[in-house]
């Protein structure tokens, strides 16, 4: 039973993940590039994960980092690059 409720209360990542999921399985629209359907995916499940916030902000940043790299938007290098300003330690250094 605990388990049960424990997946109710996470239920938006799943959903999240499954938006997502579908997004990138449906055909790229006229006028858009593949690359650009998968930002376009990672776009909707990071505001999705923002809004419900199933998880802390600091981990959906995480998520959203680790996905550029997975999804191929990305080089692991410039992922690390652009975590690399005063400005985006001064907000995590908030949260």
């Amino acid at each position: 039973m605990a388990l049960v409720s424990e997946l109710l209360k996470r239920k938006w990542i799943f959903i999240g993940l499954a938006v997502g999921f579908v997004m990138l399985m449906i055909p790229v629209p006229e006028g858009l590039t593949p690359v650009g359907m998968k930002a376009l995916a990672l776009v909707v499940v990071a505001f999705i994960f923002f809004m419900t916030e199933p998880v802390p902000l600091p981990g959906v940043a995480l998520f959203i980092a680790v996905s550029q790299v997975l999804l191929g938007l990305e080089k692991p290098t410039g992922v690390a690059q652009s975590f690399m300003s005063d400005s985006v330690f001064l907000s995590w250094g908030r949260l």
